[in-house]
């Protein structure tokens, strides 16, 4: 953001000015990392302030809520999600969209580039040389390092592979309706030829990770639930209507300008910044529609058909939208040339700054009060162990110490989000069976998760010694892990004699009955 308003205002920086384009690449760093939603604004600021004006209790507000809206507030039976950066960075949140958005940047900022670099030359016209002339279409290094970017989305985050194809898709043509100077044969062969080489690169980038993965993708549904307009005004009108402002302002310029009228003259009249910034804008707007019309069918169908292809597509469209409100906002207040689009930016950016306090609200809500000395608990994410898994601490701390290479650690299975699983969390060593929800999700195979619990229960269950024997062989398990979630789940039926028969106690709680064994190979 901070080259696009070097690029589109170079002209114009002038005196105070000279610090416009690093504010812009500032606010589009803080929007897509620290800001929340206008729901913060709403119901943490504006709507507890008419309570207090009415004389009632103000309404507390709880930044989860921010992420939780549609299908929450009012309860109804299609519960969606609308998770963005600053809340998975609050919670700490590893999951696959939030491990990409370093990618995915990288990836915008590397189709800037190539826009840009395209825009700086004279268009291609090669009317003999008609090899050369694809040869040089098809080996551009922006594009082929695009799709092997695109390709690495399809084992980082799935979701991205679909999205930013088409977002690069968007660009490509763009460029090439720029490029190729409006003729519409050269325009859609060389896109189409592009694409066809992105798909192809990014499947063989791929081909290590698909081949032995089975989607969980079970078609596409016809939306029957549809968000409310207020909510989706409160969620997503400040950057829809700054992004479609800055996209009126832009061809306004051009009209007013002389530009001609036709779709080519005026891409072309335009400058290569703000065209970036409406295939961006655009695409966002697209990807908050699409949850809309269709859903990408699931485990959640029932009750929750929207959930995961609204969580997914919104959270891209939410940082497209920081990066086109942070270049939108000051190169309308910069160069457009009515009053009334630096009017709307100012209210835009007043907003846009208020939903920073977000991150403050969140931080506090989450961890308390971080800038008091006393408080501080340091970086350790495995220090909260000593409270809340008193008896395992000193077995999960051994298994780090003394195991070496990736043996399987049996421990007790439970549901997604409690205390179960602890041991491969903290350890980062396999164990037979995770969430059970998360897995199903995953695998979509219930029966294939339903045996795997049931085998787990028969190895701390089962008086069988041999039948124990074979179970603990065909899932290739080295340890046992005896806890207090084994113990919470299995209670009095824990076959703890047949399982030190089978192994040797490698450790043992001092204080707690905790230990764990290794099995005899």
């Amino acid at each position: 953001v901070y080259q696009m308003s070097v690029d589109r205002l170079k002209g114009s920086l002038t005196g105070k000015k000279r610090c416009v384009p690093a504010v812009s690449g500032i606010i589009a760093g803080l929007s897509v990392s620290i800001a929340g939603n206008m729901h913060y604004v709403v119901y943490s600021k504006i709507i507890p302030w008419i309570q207090k004006l009415q004389g009632k209790e103000a309404d507390s507000y709880w930044f989860p809520d921010a992420t939780r809206y549609i299908g929450y507030n009012p309860d109804v039976p299609d519960k969606t999600i609308h998770e963005f950066p600053c809340y998975s960075f609050v919670l700490g949140d590893l999951h696959a969209h939030v491990v990409n958005v370093m990618f995915v940047l990288f990836l915008v900022g590397l189709l800037y580039t190539w826009m840009r670099s395209v825009r700086m030359r004279e268009a291609v016209i090669m009317k003999p040389g008609r090899k050369e002339f694809w040869k040089k279409q098809l080996l551009i290094p922006h594009i082929l390092l695009a799709a092997v970017m695109i390709g690495m989305f399809r084992f980082t985050n799935f979701w991205d592979f679909i999205i930013y194809f088409v977002v690069t898709g968007g660009v490509v043509l763009f460029t090439n309706i720029v490029q190729f100077d409006g003729r519409v044969k050269r325009i859609l062969s060389v896109t189409a030829v592009q694409a066809v080489e992105i798909i192809v690169i990014s499947y063989v980038v791929s081909l290590p990770f698909t081949l032995q993965f089975d989607s969980m993708f079970k078609g596409v549904g016809i939306a029957q639930n549809h968000s409310m307009i207020h909510q989706l005004l409160i969620l997503w009108g400040l950057p829809v209507v700054l992004t479609v402002l800055l996209i009126i302002c832009i061809i306004w310029e051009k009209l007013r300008g002389g530009a001609n009228r036709s779709l080519y003259r005026l891409m072309k009249a335009i400058s290569v910044p703000d065209l970036f910034a409406i295939v961006m804008g655009l695409c966002a707007i697209g990807l908050i529609v699409i949850p809309e019309l269709v859903y990408v069918r699931d485990i959640y169908e029932n009750g929750n058909a929207r959930a995961n292809t609204m969580f997914k597509l919104t959270y891209q469209a939410y940082m497209l939208f920081g990066m086109t409100m942070g270049y939108g906002i000051f190169r309308m207040l910069v160069a457009a040339r009515k009053k009334v689009f630096k009017v709307v930016s100012v209210i835009g950016l007043v907003l846009l700054c208020w939903t920073f306090g977000y991150f403050g609200n969140s931080v506090y809500a989450w961890f308390g009060k971080v800038w008091e000395p006393s408080e501080y608990k340091g970086l350790n994410a495995t220090s909260f162990l000593s409270n809340d898994f008193t008896e395992d601490v000193a077995g999960i701390k051994w298994l780090k110490k003394n195991v070496k290479g990736s043996p399987v650690v049996l421990e007790a299975n439970g549901d997604s989000y409690s205390g179960y699983e602890r041991v491969s969390a903290m350890t980062g060593l396999p164990t037979v069976l995770g969430w059970y929800v998360h897995e199903w999700l995953w695998r979509d195979d219930t029966a294939d998760l339903n045996e795997k619990s049931a085998d787990i229960e028969s190895i701390y269950t089962s008086l069988d010694e041999e039948y124990v024997k074979e179970l603990l062989e065909e899932y290739d398990v080295s340890y046992i892990f005896v806890g207090s979630k084994e113990r919470e789940k299995y209670g009095e039926a824990l076959n703890e004699d047949v399982l030190k028969s089978l192994g040797e106690v490698v450790f043992q709680d001092e204080v707690y009955s905790t230990y764990i064994l290794k099995i005899n190979k």
